[in-house]
């Protein structure tokens, strides 16, 4: 996405309950679907962070990637969603 002015880059682990109030307000934004984008990186959740995040990339008007990692912990997460960056 070329035009994208804002990333918003989450990682995460096991945090579907906070997830489940954090994402309609990050796709709920003023912004122009164009503008931005949101990119998760779920770090071995167990608790169905990964298979929310699943369903709300249907609904996204932005642009919206997820992605389920084995768990590598704190040094290797934070790094993985930079490679999808694109502002």
């Amino acid at each position: 996405m070329s035009g994208t002015k804002l990333s918003v880059v989450i990682a995460t682990f096991n945090r579907r309950h906070s997830l489940e109030r954090t994402v309609p307000a990050l796709l709920a934004q003023d912004l122009a679907p164009e503008d931005y984008e949101l990119i998760f990186v779920v770090d071995g959740s167990t608790d169905g962070t990964f298979e929310l995040l699943r369903g709300q990339n249907r609904v996204a008007p932005c642009e919206f990637w997820s992605r389920h990692i084995a768990v590598r912990g704190q040094r290797e997460t934070p790094e993985s969603p930079l490679r999808r960056v694109t502002s």
